[in-house]
């Protein structure tokens, strides 16, 4: 009989039968190309448990992990340099000789950026299986189209490609404030007598960019589960 929950495996029940998921929480599924049923060879070996579960095409999945993988690197390199003006102080140069070469560094930092991956949206379509709570078979019937052919899909429990897309979503909203602020920083130049007003300014801007930086990251590692898949 099946559950109407929704989950992910909490371990074995005693049906004996190997886990169809991987740690990190991948699978193979058949997949029939025609009605687009979805099924596992494996049978379970004892009662089943099943519940509702969403699964998310692994290539998907990993389109977003990749794009989480790029964006944190430009995060980073622009968090560097926020976090350089954050607490400089100009030398006996002056404020003006400060800024210049800040501003060059920073024109230097966004042509040295990894390129932006661009994939669309990161949230692709999901597939609501019945799933059994030991052994992870899947099921999702479909009406035949009389065309059946199976083909083998990689899929990724949708809890775990969820949380990838809440860490590209916080990356994102990070990059974007840290870009603008390091573009003004490569790009706006200060009229004549209004070096030190425009240097405090961006620094004091700055400061809150590398807090509000660092919050987030700090958050996300309490949230973080300790058997993170």
């Amino acid at each position: 009989m099946a559950n109407d929950l929704t989950g992910t495996p909490t371990g074995a029940t005693g049906c004996g039968a190997p886990s169809v998921w991987s740690r990190d929480g991948r699978a193979i599924v058949l997949s029939c190309i025609g009605c687009g049923r979805i099924d596992t060879a494996q049978q379970c070996a004892g009662t089943c448990g099943e519940y509702r579960q969403e699964i998310v095409p692994a290539a998907a999945h990993d389109r977003a992990a990749a794009r989480l993988d790029v964006d944190r690197r430009r995060r980073d390199a622009l968090v560097a340099l926020t976090a350089r003006l954050a607490v400089q102080a100009p030398g006996a140069d002056g404020v003006e000789v400060a800024y210049r070469a800040l501003q060059a560094k920073a024109r230097a930092v966004l042509r040295a950026l990894p390129a932006a991956v661009e994939d669309g949206d990161p949230s692709p379509g999901r597939l609501a299986v019945w799933s059994c709570g030991c052994c992870g078979r899947m099921e999702a019937e479909a009406p035949c189209l009389g065309v059946c052919s199976d083909e083998r899909l990689e899929v990724v429990r949708g809890d775990v490609h969820d949380g990838v897309v809440a860490q590209l979503d916080v990356v994102q909203a990070q990059l974007r404030e840290l870009t603008a602020l390091v573009r003004q920083v490569a790009f706006v130049t200060p009229h004549a007598g209004h070096w030190e007003v425009t240097f405090r300014a961006l620094q004091e801007r700055a400061r809150h960019v590398v807090v509000g930086v660092t919050v987030a990251g700090t958050s996300r590692r309490a949230r973080r589960p300790r058997n993170d898949l």
